[in-house]
């Protein structure tokens, strides 16, 4: 397999992980996706137009934090050298750290599931 055919794939599992994720996400999180943030903008217009504010706030909160995260990588990316910087291994540890360790924790303590683990 050829370079750009290998690259191709990789794409291709990587939106299909991020399908996966919303759909697991969006129903085990009241209707908010946490991959895609279009659908956050389009759920967020929507929820305004009927007057749906709980759904405001949850979406609105989805697509907010997704920018205060990419602002805060783009902070400390910033002068990086180009391909896959030493920083950005950093971040996405960082960021595993901060997701993984509660839910271990929880885990551990057997404390609370996740909605989309506990429906039958």
């Amino acid at each position: 397999m050829g370079r750009e055919a290998y690259i191709h794939w990789r794409l291709v599992a990587l939106a299909a992980a991020a399908g996966c994720v919303d759909a697991a996400t969006f129903l085990g999180l009241d209707g908010v996706f946490v991959a895609n943030q279009t659908g956050n903008t389009v759920l967020l217009g929507i929820a305004v137009s009927q007057g749906e504010w709980d759904q405001v706030a949850r979406a609105g909160l989805a697509v907010a934090a997704f920018c205060v995260g990419v602002a805060i990588a783009a902070a400390a990316l910033r002068g990086a050298a180009a391909g896959w910087p030493r920083r950005l291994t950093a971040i996405v540890a960082a960021q595993a750290v901060v997701l993984g360790a509660p839910t271990l924790v929880l885990e551990r303590a057997g404390g609370a599931r996740p909605a989309v683990a506990s429906r039958r």
